[in-house]
């Protein structure tokens, strides 16, 4: 046998015996993440299925709740009041988890009627929470502050956002002069046929 043929004999062989090894070992069982969402207000319990070792949470604080219509003489009508605030946002991974093993957990509802939202938190309070936005008083303009992260429990938290401030709108209705007049000549061609 020349060079080029033994050199090509020894690469099949090499790769036939990588393929025999490779299928002799048993498949890796790779396992995908699973989400599970809770978006119901109210308390709950959460049961570690089989396989898990490990989970990562996150939580949100229920948004405040806006304020009533805030009165105004501008043409006798009401300006709305600012919108509540966002709620918080907190993560945390619980390594070592057991099969079995349960977790209380709280989801924040959002406030109504200017009252604040709801904190959530899983596990306990002190373990894992994001705070609830705040609401915003009847007759004011201001948006609610955002659930605060410094309030908040976990390896990584961030402070919702500030409520929305409402925005008077006056529009003015320019009619073209033209118009007008074709609309008058109309008219007095309708009272000239009468």
């Amino acid at each position: 046998m020349n060079r080029t043929m033994s050199r090509t004999f020894m690469k099949t062989q090499s790769l036939l015996l990588l393929a025999l090894l490779f299928s002799l070992v048993p498949p890796l069982s790779l396992q995908a993440q699973q989400v599970v969402e809770f978006d119901s207000p109210g308390n709950g319990s959460f049961t570690v299925p089989a396989n898990v070792r490990s989970i990562t949470v996150e939580v949100w604080g229920g948004g405040g709740g806006s304020g009533g219509s805030v009165s105004r003489s501008l043409f006798g009508g009401g300006v709305e009041a600012g919108g509540g605030g966002g709620g918080a946002y907190a993560s945390r991974s619980f390594g070592g988890v057991s099969v079995g093993q349960t977790f209380a957990y709280r989801v924040g509802s959002g406030g109504s009627n200017s009252a604040a939202g709801d904190s959530s938190w899983f596990g306990s309070p002190s373990t894992l929470l994001a705070q609830g936005g705040a609401g915003v008083s009847t007759n004011n303009t201001s948006g609610g502050a955002g659930g605060r992260a410094v309030s908040s429990v976990g390896d990584a938290a961030f402070s919702g956002g500030r409520g929305a401030t409402p925005v008077e709108m006056v529009v003015a209705v320019v009619v073209p002069q033209a118009l007008v007049l074709r609309e008058t000549m109309a008219r007095a061609v309708r009272a000239g046929a009468q």
